[in-house]
């Protein structure tokens, strides 16, 4: 029965992934029949695609795995090469995955800062806060990437190093009541600083660069992650200050 599942998983995927990479090569290379044919908002309709496809193919993979044994068997002396074999092919298999990612979290960020030629207000809210915060988040995530590899954290994807360096959850200990902390503090406002721009240049792109009507819903989507980032810091400082704070009260009333 998992092999059934995982089947359909991955033929599904695939003819996502299929149909997704389809659409994306013919909006880059016919883009007057693309534009002609297709409705608005099909850019992001054929991104949220590939993913959904992407994640169907992984998900029949990991179904389609064997359950390891709990048995520990011998390793035959003649196949310690292969196995160093098997590793260094590993290896270089982990290498390109580490690339393609690369690219992938360069390519959605670059897609959200799809507006940055409009050359209005826009343009320069793009350019003095995005811009800045798309180079930080890309650095910060390729640098995890290439240095821990399968071993990142979810508190790592979550910004809890750079939380602690502002003094954001410093004594984090990783129980439940923590880890809600830290999902309410970066959570939202990283999944807003990338799904609201996306929707703006899905709207510029769209529309054939003509988004002046709706220079409203886009000033508020380009508001939306910022707010959201000042109370949910706001929110954690405070919190750390009135821990500190009672922290210290407690230590004056057992000394004196």
């Amino acid at each position: 029965m998992r092999k059934v599942i995982s089947i359909i998983f991955k033929v599904i995927g695939w003819l996502l992934i299929i149909a997704a990479f389809s659409s994306f090569v013919a909006w880059i290379c016919v883009p007057i029949l693309f534009e002609e044919y297709t409705m608005k908002g099909s850019i992001f309709g054929t991104a949220l695609t590939f993913l959904i496809g992407y994640g169907l193919r992984e998900l029949g993979y990991k179904i389609g795995k064997p359950k390891k044994s709990e048995e520990n068997p011998t390793i035959p002396l003649q196949n310690i090469e292969h196995d160093k074999g098997k590793s260094a092919n590993s290896r270089k298999r982990i290498q390109w995955r580490k690339i393609i990612l690369s690219v992938l979290l360069f390519g959605i960020f670059a897609y959200c800062s799809g507006c940055v030629d409009e050359g209005d207000s826009i343009t320069a809210f793009m350019i003095v806060v995005y811009i800045p915060l798309y180079c930080l988040l890309f650095y910060y995530y390729v640098r995890l990437l290439w240095k821990y590899g399968k071993e990142i954290t979810r508190t790592q994807i979550l910004l809890l190093p750079i939380l602690q360096k502002i003094n954001i959850l410093r004594d984090y200990k990783d129980d439940i009541s923590d880890r809600k902390r830290l999902f309410s503090t970066s959570f939202y406002g990283l999944v807003l600083s990338v799904l609201c721009p996306a929707i703006i240049s899905t709207m510029y792109y769209d529309m054939n660069h003509h988004i002046h009507e709706y220079y409203g819903i886009c000033y508020f989507l380009l508001f939306l992650p910022i707010i959201a980032w000042i109370i949910s810091l706001s929110k954690g400082l405070f919190y750390d200050w009135l821990l500190d704070k009672t922290s210290n009260e407690r230590q004056n009333h057992n000394n004196s």
